[in-house]
């Protein structure tokens, strides 16, 4: 695949040049820390946990390595494992599941066995998603409630949890509902979970985008509004995807992911936006599920369990 993408010709032979651009953005971005940061260039040695993830996926979706030294790969390796300890201790669930996706994705085993590590936590960190009932409080900041829930259900998932489950969120304002909300109380349900209030497994729930859907740029946040960026797009075709529904607009999604692609080869969250490497990671994503030969590694990625939305969630 990495010879078709990066190698062969796309429509118009626009697409290649794009990817390798992308690519070129993506491994300029690794620092001699060990991780990734999109703002590099400005003179940062900080590593960033969701930059990292979003480098070492985009790569992966392309099926290319990520760093062409091994020494470079080591020393990111071990730089994740001391951040996975940290996380782990601090319960910091969505940076827990951004590196623990990370490592998937590499093919690398987590710091520590499941059974040592991430199992404990997930036991340890179920309550935190409960409320007390005493004192009428939640043990996670309100503000990071809903994504702490989504990021506990994806690393649960991605570990092969067999344990309790927290519930998943509903919505309480159907009609104020944006695209990134219908989707991700959608992927509660969609979960490997085998719980009474979700859907069984092998049972696909119908979910319709028809709203959210837009001529301009595929996909909107709110109905009845133009905003959007390249995460509400990427979410809208990937969920699409995952179920096998036709895009009704492809030509204008496409053509938004390549008008948001900057000359350092990063792709913005909208068109003339600073890129970085989550945005980069998506318009990836958007150009490999729809201009990607029969999508062969994009089903793989399915199965895989890595086509949770990647963002700051």
């Amino acid at each position: 695949m990495s010879e078709r993408i990066l190698g062969g010709k796309g429509v118009n032979g626009e697409y290649p040049g794009i990817l390798v651009a992308a690519l070129s953005y993506v491994r300029s971005r690794l620092l001699e820390t060990g991780g990734f940061c999109y703002f590099k260039a400005w003179g940062s040695g900080a590593p960033s946990i969701l930059d990292t993830h979003a480098a070492i996926l985009s790569c992966a979706i392309l099926n290319v390595p990520v760093f062409l030294r091994p020494e470079d790969k080591t020393t990111t390796l071990d730089w994740i494992g001391q951040r996975f300890v940290v996380e782990v201790a601090g319960d910091d669930v969505i940076a827990l599941w951004h590196l623990s996706a990370a490592l998937s994705l590499l093919g690398e085993p987590f710091p520590g066995s499941g059974q040592e590590m991430l199992f404990p936590f997930l036991s340890r960190t179920a309550h935190h998603f409960l409320q007390d009932s005493q004192r009428k409080r939640l043990f996670v900041d309100p503000d990071r409630l809903f994504e702490s829930r989504l990021a506990w259900n994806r690393l649960a998932d991605l570990s092969g949890w067999k344990g309790p489950r927290i519930g998943p969120y509903l919505f309480p304002d159907r009609s104020e509902m944006t695209l990134l909300d219908h989707c991700f109380e959608w992927e509660f349900r969609f979960s490997r979970w085998n719980g009474a209030d979700r859907d069984p497994p092998g049972v696909t729930p119908s979910v319709s985008l028809l709203e959210w859907e837009h001529p301009l740029s595929g996909y909107v946040l709110q109905k009845g509004s133009t905003a959007t960026d390249i995460g509400v797009i990427s979410t809208g075709v990937l969920v699409q995807k995952r179920l096998n529904q036709p895009l009704l607009f492809p030509t204008a999604v496409i053509n938004w992911v390549i008008n948001s692609q900057s000359l350092s080869g990063g792709f913005g969250r909208i068109p003339g936006a600073v890129p970085d490497l989550c945005s980069t990671a998506q318009g990836i994503l958007i150009l490999e599920l729809l201009t990607g030969a029969q999508n062969l590694f994009s089903r793989e990625l399915f199965e895989k369990g890595f086509w949770w939305f990647i963002g700051a969630h």
